[in-house]
């Protein structure tokens, strides 16, 4: 197995996978969740026309970011996960 170096982030291959994310959720229906708060000012930005086109980027921007931090949470349970498996001592 080759090992990675775990400061090393493959940011494109990173926005890539949220990218996809993104479009299979919005195939399936289902939505990311953004705070609620959030949402609220984007709603209030939308609402003035010179701002609508820049409101819904930052919700598409805003979204993507979310899953890109999702995808880094994943890799990091697993790479724990492994790290578990491979030394148990490393858990003491």
């Amino acid at each position: 197995m080759q090992e990675q170096n775990p400061a090393h982030v493959d940011a494109a291959g990173l926005r890539a996978q949220a990218e996809q994310r993104l479009r299979d959720a919005a195939s399936t229906g289902t939505s990311t969740a953004l705070d609620p708060r959030v949402m609220a000012a984007l709603q209030r930005l939308s609402l003035v026309p010179e701002q609508a086109a820049a409101a819904l980027l930052l919700e598409q921007e805003l979204r993507l970011h979310q899953i890109e931090i999702e995808v880094l949470r994943e890799q990091l349970q697993q790479a724990g996960a492994e790290t578990a498996r491979d030394d148990p001592a490393s858990t003491r």
